[in-house]
Parts: structure tokens; C-alpha cells; sequence
């Protein structure tokens, strides 16, 4: 990576020693500012690493990948999920000092939901029961993680010993779990590092919640700071997020206005051939070269079946796969081994890098690993997807672990394999292909024009159809600053006059509320609405 301009706010927040917050808006710079601070704090701390967590696998790597450019030593920190630090750094090594003998553990999912609505105590003791047959429970992994470490002296001294930072992103999708140990951490002495957008929180039906970010701005020994300077998007396009938020937010004038307003006498067929029309218009316009730099963000996956059917312009729909959802080691490895043999920009040297961490891979090992991966590649470019190997790949990954790994726990690569759509959405964005997706599946990305759909009554913000009460109006007016936030130089913001519900029955299209009157003004004035 090679320097850059940084800010007179990025450079307070990467020379502070101590405990941190930081508050930043979309396209503040915060991934650049975090590697930036990452490298200081590991060549200020040779003999010891930073634990830097991230919500998705994606976003990880994409951290680790960036501070690597600037580090060239970062083998004594850890880069991942919360759930997997869960596993691989407290429950994994520790839980024997909980259950007394040492276990082989695989990660697995509740059989049993009910047991959601239970007391903490009761789900805390089914967990430890699961841990005594060798099982983690990843639904509530948090709560286990918790015990372990309150339980475990060895597990406290371990941490402190290796690690001088702990470093959370998207601190505004934190649970109470991953709060409470973010905190236990700090108290033992290490230094806390929180970064995040309360405006950004989408996934409170999930119990996370933007609180725990806002309460680290009030603790005493954390340093508060802010990154709202937007390097991504349009003047115009930060104007309109930001008076979507607040109608008295401040602005800066901007006569170039990039937001449209697109109303659709009709249904969604109607509104792709619209679609279709403006695309080529876009790309002339605003000198876009590549299709998949335009995207298209939907509320309903129906809405996304139907447009995808419709729109002339090659698309394809992405979607979250169950081994996108999944935080156990096997489906982590398995999600990498399929984007190498589909051929996405990953490389065989990454992956043996990347999992020597976790597990010091022989060099022997290393090298049928490779050779299969190899063939695994020839075999899907000239046979197709029936010619991956499942037992291969069982091979390939059992090479990485050190240890047997039952069928059962490649369950989840079978259900991608034979899901046609799940397999599809592992694939790189074409440079010709228009992405169709959700709101949430584009959180983190970013294209240069947005095509924001399902703009409807009931739809967004959601609302209850019988008591006519919505369901959730904060995070419903979050999930719709996170879609304007994805365009770097413009939006259009679709409204089609019909509308067909998860049920295909044709309704009444009625523009949604957030779509309001007083922002009129600061849509473009070929605007129809």
C-alpha cells in the first residue's frame, strides 16, 4: 500500500495511545485509517499482536490484506470474526478448564430454537453440556465465550500475553456478548479500539445494537473521535443521506444534484425495461466502463426475482449462502477452497498462508494440498460444477486442520453444490454483469451508481399490515441510509405505481414515506417525483 494523504482527524486517531472510539460516516476512510494504526501499534509492540475483529470473513481479510502491505509480521495477531475468535482463541484452548478433559470439537447450530426464548442460565447450561460431548453451540457461542473466559485465569493471562490491542469493527452491530467480552478484555489491560456508525445498524432483530457503540462514547477512558468526512460519495449524494437523517443537518450548496427520482406507471417489468434504458445512459453520463460498477439494491427477494427475470442487460442475483452465514472453521476453509476452484481472485498461496496460522500446515501437506486444489480447478473449468470432488475437498481441508473430519460437517458444501443460486452468488461480479442484491448483502460494498428499489408503504420502513404500526422505524430509516450510501456518484430511486407482493399478487405501489416532500429540493430536477 503505498502512502496516502491522510487526514489531520485520521492522524489524531492513529497517533492516540489508549482506549478508542470512533465514530465514523460512510467513506470516512476508517479500513484505511485502522491499517494505518494497526502498523504503528505492531511496530511499537514487536513481541506482541492485536486482535482486530471484523463482522464479515470479507471484511477481515480485506484488513489483514491491507495491513499486510504495510507490516511485513503480523503472525502474532489474529484477524477474524468474533465467533471465530470465540472458537479458536477462548472455548478451543480453554474449555478444559471448564469441563476438566480435553474434547475434539466441532462447531454446530441449536436443533432446538425454543431454547432462544430460555433463560441465559439454562441456555449457558446447555451449551456446557453440548461442550462435554465435544460440541460448540454457535447460536449462542457468545454466552459460552463469556464463561470461559470469567473461568479461566489461563485463558486472561494467554490474552494479555499475546495481545496488546483488541480492535472491533461495525461496533454498531455488537450484542451484549460481544460487548461484555470487548469489555473484559480492556479490564485486563489491553487496549480497546471501537469503530462504527449508530446510522448503520441493521440488525437489531439480531439483538445488535448501535447502544453499545453510543455507550463507549460516554466511558471515561476512551478517547472519542470523529471521521465524517465522505471520500466516496457525490457532494449532492452526501447532501440527501445526510437531510434524510436530519431535515436541519448541515450542508455544503451543491448545484450538480445526483440523486433521481424514477416513478414507473406500472409494474416491475415495466420498470426493468426502464432499467435497461437508463443503464447505458448511466454509464455514458458518469463514464462508467463495467457494468458490475452499477447495482441494483432491493428490500424483497421477490422484487429481485422479478426484475432479474425482466432486465434485458446481463444480471445476476447475489445472495448470502449458508457457508456466507457461517462462522465454523470447516465452512470458513470450504467458502475459500470454492472461490479458488471457481476461479475468483484468490490465490493457492493465500489459503495455505492464511490457515498456516491457524494450524502450522506440513510442508508435504502443503503441496498435495496444492496439487489437489489444482486439479479441482481443471476438473470444474472443463467438466463443470459435477466434477468437484466432496471427498477431495474432505481430503484438502483435513490436510489444513490436522485431524479427521466427518461427512456430516460438509453438509453445508452440499447444500451450495446443489443450490444453484447459492453457488452462483460465491462468483466474483463480471465486469459486463449488473449485481442485483439486498440492502443488507450490500452493506461494506460500493458502486458508482445505485439503483434503489421497493420504495413502498408497508415495505420500507416496514409496517405491521393488520395494526398498520411499524415494526421497526429506526433500523428500517438505517437500511435505507446504508442503500443511499453505496453510490459514489449517483442514485436513482425507483418507484413503480404497481407492485407485486411475495405472493405475486398485483397491489397498489404507494411511495414510501422516507421518499419525503422536503427532499424534493435536493433531488435532480429531471426528477418525475
Amino acid at each position: 500500500m503505498k502512502e496516502i494523504n491522510l487526514s489531520e482527524e485520521q492522524r489524531k486517531i492513529i497517533e492516540c495511545d489508549g482506549n478508542i472510539v470512533v465514530v465514523a460516516d460512510p467513506g470516512s476512510g476508517k479500513t484505511t485509517t485502522m491499517s494505518y494504526k494497526i502498523k504503528k501499534i505492531l511496530l511499537e509492540n514487536t513481541f506482541k499482536g492485536v486482535i482486530a475483529i471484523s463482522y464479515t470473513n470479507k471484511a477481515s481479510d480485506e484488513l489483514k490484506s491491507r495491513v499486510k502491505n504495510l507490516v511485513e509480521d503480523i503472525k502474532l495477531s489474529y484477524f477474524g470474526t468474533i465467533d471465530k475468535f470465540y472458537i479458536s482463541e477462548i472455548i478451543m484452548p480453554f474449555a478444559k478448564d471448564i469441563i476438566n478433559k480435553h474434547n475434539k470439537y466441532e462447531v454446530i447450530k441449536m436443533e432446538d430454537l425454543s431454547l432462544l426464548e430460555k433463560g441465559e442460565q439454562e441456555q449457558l447450561e446447555y451449551s456446557i453440556n453440548k461442550l462435554n460431548e465435544g460440541k460448540i453451540v454457535l447460536n449462542i457461542i457468545g454466552k459460552l465465550g463469556n464463561y470461559i473466559f470469567d473461568n479461566s485465569k489461563r485463558c486472561q493471562n494467554y490474552l494479555k500475553a499475546r495481545y496488546s490491542h483488541i480492535i472491533i469493527d461495525e461496533f454498531q452491530d455488537c450484542n451484549l456478548e460481544q460487548f461484555n467480552i470487548f469489555n473484559k478484555i480492556v479490564n485486563l489491560g489491553i487496549y480497546g479500539i471501537g469503530v462504527g456508525d449508530p446510522n448503520q445498524s441493521i440488525f437489531r432483530y439480531d439483538k445488535r445494537d448501535s447502544k453499545y457503540l453510543i455507550r463507549l462514547t460516554s466511558i471515561d477512558n476512551f478517547n472519542t473521535f470523529i471521521l465524517n468526512k465522505n471520500h466516496r460519495c457525490h457532494q449532492s449524494i452526501i447532501n440527501y443521506s445526510l437531510r434524510f437523517l436530519s431535515p436541519k443537518a448541515e450542508i455544503v450548496e451543491e448545484n450538480d444534484k445526483r440523486i433521481y427520482g424514477l416513478k414507473v406507471d406500472g409494474n416491475e417489468e415495466l420498470l426493468a425495461k426502464k432499467i435497461d434504458q437508463l443503464i447505458e445512459n448511466a454509464k455514458r453520463k458518469f463514464k462508467i466502463e463495467n457494468n458490475n460498477k452499477i447495482a441494483i439494491l432491493v428490500r424483497n427477494n421477490s422484487t429481485a426475482n422479478i426484475i432479474s427475470k425482466y432486465l434485458k442487460t446481463k444480471n445476476k442475483k447475489y445472495i448470502n449462502t449458508i457457508l456466507d452465514e457461517s462462522s465454523n472453521i470447516v465452512d470458513i476453509i470450504l467458502k475459500d477452497i470454492l472461490s479458488y476452484i471457481i476461479g475468483n481472485k484468490i490465490y493457492i498461496e493465500q489459503i495455505l498462508e492464511k490457515y498456516d496460522n491457524f494450524n502450522n500446515i506440513k510442508n508435504k501437506n502443503k503441496a498435495i494440498i496444492k496439487s489437489i486444489l489444482q486439479m479441482q480447478k481443471y476438473n470444474f473449468n472443463t467438466k463443470g460444477k459435477e466434477y468437484i470432488d466432496i471427498v477431495e475437498i474432505k481430503r484438502i481441508i483435513q490436510l489444513i486442520l490436522g485431524k479427521k473430519i466427518e461427512d456430516k460437517e460438509l453438509t453445508n458444501l452440499k447444500v451450495v453444490l446443489d443450490n444453484d443460486e447459492m453457488f452462483q452468488s460465491l462468483f466474483e461480479i463480471e465486469d459486463d454483469t449488473i449485481p442485483i442484491m439486498s440492502i443488507h448483502k450490500s452493506k461494506g460494498l460500493e458502486f458508482d451508481v445505485v439503483f434503489i428499489l421497493d420504495l413502498h408503504k408497508y415495505i420500507i420502513p416496514k409496517m405491521n399490515f393488520l395494526t398498520k404500526d411499524y415494526l421497526d422505524i429506526a433500523e428500517c430509516k438505517n437500511v435505507h441510509y446504508v442503500s443511499l450510501t453505496r453510490a459514489k456518484k449517483a442514485i436513482i430511486l425507483c418507484w413503480n405505481t404497481i407492485r407485486t407482493n411475495s405472493r405475486g399478487e398485483l397491489k397498489q405501489g404507494i411511495l414510501s414515506e422516507f421518499v419525503r416532500n422536503d427532499l424534493r429540493i435536493l433531488r435532480n430536477e429531471n426528477s418525475n417525483f
